[in-house]
């Protein structure tokens, strides 16, 4: 009974268009795939023919990068397929074949939408499964040999930020993980009145020193200053010594040494670095867009095969490489909105989930306004 439903559910048209569309996928996936991966041994073949140059080690970073390509080959193997098998049905007048039983446009989409979440599934598994570990693959090999690091992979110097559990802001201009140092560092805290100490007042005490060191859940600062300012902002007293030990409360060599790069975490271990950051008073909008990128990213095949179906129907029917033209042109559409609200996100100018789901977003309407257009 189940097996007669699911026959009556996907017809053997819905299985013609179907079978025509995923031999085009695999074509598409398996071309652009090599595509990506020749293209980036091309741009790595001054350093192959180096002399004196890791270059078994640089192939396995080249095939580690595996993984992330397909997730950028599958949604494009989608797009592609629709646009193309669309194009042969219609070049070969089968969809007015279609149209004239009775097939509408929306219930020939059905194999599409078949095949696209099958995509975005397997979008998905990659991403989360084995995206993850070849990128902590590829950084421990870019750790062991920092030569194969590219210019922009080198990790800028950036600001720590941090509200301790004493309520004191820590500010430091960089951190040096391997050393356990910290330079340029300031400590902003409140004042105690002279009645109450545990009752904070608006005076402010300011530490600042051009390096400390990090041992254990105290930092050691250098030749600290300590400045004492009262309630209207004027400074009060100010002192030199020559070093300051204070408890900040935490392990912070441990924290950061735990902290890693979105693509090295799986969607529960983005959720659970956000919370930690969080909790540390970080800006923790990156991790948050990320995450939210682990679910966008392999929608991307549905919102691709809902906008090129409807589009291809209107499209001439006698160019053969309108296909590849539409492919491309919708490829760099969606990888430029992407790409901006993406940055919008970090930054924190866009909510997290808004940034990640936008192009996906910008697709589906536009889909929805050419499919109101198209003939049914």
């Amino acid at each position: 009974m189940r097996r007669a439903t699911l026959a009556k559910l996907f017809t053997r048209t819905d299985r013609y268009v179907f079978y025509e569309a995923f031999q085009l996928w695999l074509l598409g996936f398996f071309a652009f795939l090599a595509f990506l991966l020749i293209n980036q041994m091309f741009l790595e073949w001054d350093a192959l023919t180096r002399p004196n140059f890791p270059r078994i080690e640089l192939i396995k970073v080249l095939f580690l990068r595996t993984p992330n390509y397909m997730t950028q080959a599958i949604p494009v193997a989608t797009l592609f397929a629709t646009l193309m098998s669309m194009g042969r049905l219609g070049k070969d007048n089968e969809l007015t074949a279609f149209f004239t039983n009775g097939i509408s446009l929306y219930r020939l989409f059905l194999p599409f939408f078949v095949l696209a979440m099958g995509s975005a599934v397997s979008a998905y598994v990659v991403n989360e499964y084995l995206v993850p570990p070849s990128n902590a693959a590829q950084d421990a090999l870019k750790v062991r040999y920092p030569v194969l690091r590219e210019e922009d992979e080198i990790e800028p110097n950036e600001p720590v930020i941090l509200k301790l559990p004493t309520g004191a802001m820590l500010i430091a201009r960089y951190m040096d993980k391997q050393a356990g140092k910290l330079y340029n560092v300031m400590i902003e805290q409140l004042g105690t009145t002279q009645d109450d100490p545990k009752a904070e007042s608006k005076s402010e005490v300011l530490q600042t020193a051009k390096s400390s060191e990090v041992k254990d859940t105290f930092l050691y600062l250098s030749s600290p200053w300590t400045y004492q300012i009262d309630q209207k902002g004027n400074l009060v007293s100010a002192r030199k010594s020559v070093q300051e030990k204070i408890s900040i409360g935490l392990k912070l060599n441990q924290i950061y040494s735990t902290i890693r790069t979105p693509q090295e975490l799986t969607r529960e271990e983005l959720m659970q670095q956000q919370q930690v950051k969080q909790q540390l008073g970080m800006n923790s909008s990156r991790d948050a867009t990320d995450y939210w990128l682990k679910f966008a990213i392999p929608f991307a095949s549905l919102a691709f095969a809902l906008v090129a179906m409807p589009l291809s129907i209107r499209a001439p029917r006698d160019e053969r490489l309108l296909g590849l033209i539409l492919t491309f042109l919708l490829v760099l559409a969606y990888y430029i909105v992407s790409f901006i609200t993406k940055l919008m996100g970090y930054s924190g100018a866009l909510p997290p989930f808004i940034a990640a789901q936008t192009a996906n977003i910008v697709f589906a309407v536009a889909s929805a306004f050419i499919l109101a257009n198209s003939r049914k």
